[in-house]
């Protein structure tokens, strides 16, 4: 009973993180409504059986069983995931364009669960070498505009010493939207068939 209550406490930090975040960059609803799905039978058992508080329970089970039924039910149901736009086409597996407030909230997902896996050791170095590793799996798969906005809000960490000013000038909807619609736009200038 103990994993399930220490579960249960991970996921409302992660949560809260995930609202402040959301918050800061201009989709507080987003924020609210984020990650709801983790409260389902589907999600919650199996994530609190392989629950240690130091890794997500969903890697465990893939490890352990080769899949996670959490995250199928997960990824099918909440499109701040780029996994959600995956679709398989007569070329193969093809990532679609997320829209940018999913973007947004795909990373405030991704700071957020880094700051509540690793607590007090969490810092902007280390969430910007967990997606340099994350990336180079991803590449091949995630629409290309997502690619580049996601990178391009992960190198900014090199220029900031304090995680606040980092939030507080990255984190803004203006300067998201911004760097969201630059990619986009290049994109599809240079993919539109005339």
């Amino acid at each position: 009973m103990n994993k399930y209550w220490e579960h249960f406490k991970l996921v409302m930090t992660h949560k809260k993180y995930v609202f402040q975040f959301c918050c800061k960059a201009g989709i507080p609803w987003r924020g609210i409504k984020h990650d709801l799905s983790k409260f389902s039978p589907t999600e919650f058992f199996e994530s609190a059986k392989y629950f240690t508080g130091e890794r997500s329970p969903i890697e465990i089970s893939k490890q352990v069983n080769g899949v996670s039924n959490a995250w199928q039910h997960h990824k099918g149901r909440n499109t701040h995931h780029w996994q959600y736009w995956l679709d398989n086409t007569d070329e193969g597996i093809v990532g679609r364009i997320m829209p940018f407030e999913d973007c947004v909230e795909m990373l405030c997902d991704q700071f957020a669960a880094g700051k509540a896996y690793k607590k007090e050791d969490w810092s902007l170095t280390y969430q910007r070498g967990w997606w340099e590793k994350k990336a180079k799996v991803h590449r091949n798969f995630m629409h290309p505009v997502v690619l580049h906005f996601m990178n391009d809000i992960y190198c900014s960490t090199l220029d900031y010493t304090y995680e606040e000013d980092f939030f507080d000038e990255i984190f803004n909807y203006d300067y998201l939207e911004d760097r969201y619609y630059k990619y986009r736009e290049y994109w599809e200038d240079h993919t539109r068939v005339d």
